[in-house]
């Protein structure tokens, strides 16, 4: 879900390094590509997120974080929702 708000963002900045972090282990796992996406709606998303990234033109390192140690983005995402 974060990721639909933040790779915008992240174009600014362009060029080099993206590390994203999540406390999802099978998202992050789904998208370092170590698990496979089985259901087509999440195939479609997986596929949007994978491009947006290459059109960045930056590489994406992806990182699995403790739910606990996560609240901070778990707050910046319930403002960029609910905005």
């Amino acid at each position: 879900t974060v990721l639909r708000y933040d790779l915008p963002l992240a174009r600014a900045g362009g060029r080099g390094r993206l590390v994203i972090r999540g406390d999802s282990q099978l998202v992050i796992k789904q998208m370092k590509g170590e698990w496979l996406v089985s259901e087509p709606r999440l195939q479609q998303r997986h596929a949007l997120s994978q491009a947006r990234l290459r059109a960045l033109g930056v590489s994406a390192e992806w990182e699995h974080v403790d739910a606990s140690a996560n609240w901070i983005a778990d707050e910046l995402a319930h403002r960029a929702i609910t905005a």
